[in-house]
């Protein structure tokens, strides 16, 4: 048999196997956790934080956060020949921790006030009979829920990428440190990027369920608008007893 055949069908085999490899993981939804936040971010760079009414309890709870801060420009720690600076978006563990912790208020807070409009199930209305028993009063009300919404998750989820990719790239820029004069020093790296990582995983956990939240508010918004359109076209209304 011809040699030059056997080490073809050899190579594509492995192909053959890599690709059903790649697609297998790729349906197990690859990486979790900081592996698949790191991908996003390397893939689609935060777009620009929309301005944030400090008004608001989120903005607030910001402004307390940088008004904890200790004042200092940069932190940096050992490395093999110079310090490594960390970047410049760091203000410290306990910032970070503040901001996380405003984030995650304002996700609760999102979920509390507007999981009611989800709750409705306007995409699923079959009959204009359900439709018009619909008060015109609430329908409007919830579509400007949902608008309102849809504003507030637009500034979490900006804030949401700002903070979580700046604590990834302080990770990253652990693997750079070298406590030489740390007779634990690998422990002791471990132990700051496991801190890092459980601090990541506990924002990325809960903007996942925002984000989902945020999927059915859109599909909802959208068919309560075709709601109020079949309501006015469709609907009479009661008549008043003089």
């Amino acid at each position: 048999m011809n040699r030059n055949w056997l080490f073809g069908v050899a190579v594509l085999s492995v192909a053959a196997l890599t690709l059903i490899s790649n697609n297998g993981w790729s349906q197990q939804g690859g990486p979790g956790g900081v592996q698949r936040l790191h991908a996003r971010h390397q893939e689609n760079p935060a777009p620009p934080s929309p301005a944030i009414d400090s008004t608001s309890s989120l903005g607030q709870a910001m402004v307390s956060c940088d008004k904890d801060t200790a004042i200092q420009d940069s932190f940096a720690l050992p490395g093999l020949k110079s310090d490594v600076t960390l970047d410049r978006c760091y203000k410290g563990r306990a910032h970070l921790v503040c901001v996380f912790d405003a984030l995650i208020a304002e996700a609760k807070s999102l979920t509390d006030s507007y999981t009611k409009i989800v709750d409705a199930k306007y995409p699923e209305f079959n009959s204009v009979d359900n439709i018009c028993k619909m008060k015109p009063d609430t329908l409007a009300s919830d579509i400007a829920g949902s608008e309102d919404f849809t504003k507030r998750f637009a500034i979490l989820k900006a804030k949401y990428e700002s903070a979580s990719k700046c604590a990834l790239t302080v990770k990253q820029a652990f693997r750079d440190v070298v406590l030489s004069d740390m007779t634990q020093a690998p422990e002791v790296l471990n132990s700051m990027a496991a801190s890092m990582e459980a601090d990541i995983n506990r924002i990325s956990e809960v903007e996942n369920q925002t984000a989902d939240l945020a999927t059915k508010m859109e599909a909802a918004k959208k068919a309560m608008k075709t709601i109020e359109k079949i309501h006015r076209s469709m609907c009479v209304k009661e008549k008043t007893s003089s």
